[in-house]
């Protein structure tokens, strides 16, 4: 069975009842754009029944993106990104979401990056962000993608800079 196969919908209609894990992992805003899985208005209304505010990506200046596979616009996504350059910015595909609430924690604080690159593989959204010199997946919005073994994320609110080498320090 492939992704498109599996019947989203009735899933959809009982993740509302992590509401209050829903909003831990995404907070109270989030900027939602294209369908896939979900139909972008059921994944909106979704998000509602969770108490959190869904607002269109051309918009926004929101820390969290929520993408579906089809029906996005690259120029709300770079308008996107601008909007927080200098900032975090947690992008999740939909699908993303669904894997999140099933384990009750944040991908981006249990995955490692390879994991996290693997979740986004063949996401059209996600994949242009990364040909577009967006930093997914860490949380930094900054200028197009440097060559080093530097990394950052959010944890708690405070940005923690991280670096490859250090960690094989241990």
């Amino acid at each position: 069975m492939v992704a498109s196969d599996f019947p989203w919908e009735p899933v959809l209609d009982h993740l509302s009842s992590n509401a209050v894990v829903c909003r831990g992992i995404l907070g109270g805003v989030v900027a939602s754009q294209g369908n896939g899985p979900y139909d972008e208005h059921s994944f909106d209304e979704f998000l509602g029944a969770c108490g959190i505010e869904a607002i269109y990506v051309n918009e926004s200046d929101a820390p969290v993106i929520v993408l579906g596979r089809e029906g996005w616009d690259p120029d709300d996504l770079d308008a996107a990104v601008e909007a927080r350059r200098g900032g975090t910015l947690k992008v999740y595909s939909q699908e993303m979401i669904v894997a999140a609430l099933a384990i009750g924690q944040d991908l981006f604080d249990v995955c490692d990056e390879d994991e996290l690159l693997a979740l986004g593989k063949g996401h059209p959204a996600l994949e242009y962000l990364l040909e577009q010199g967006f930093e997914w997946p860490t949380t930094r919005s900054s200028s197009p993608r440097k060559h080093d073994s530097s990394s950052q994320s959010t944890f708690h609110g405070e940005e923690i800079f991280w670096s490859l080498a250090d960690a094989r320090r241990g």
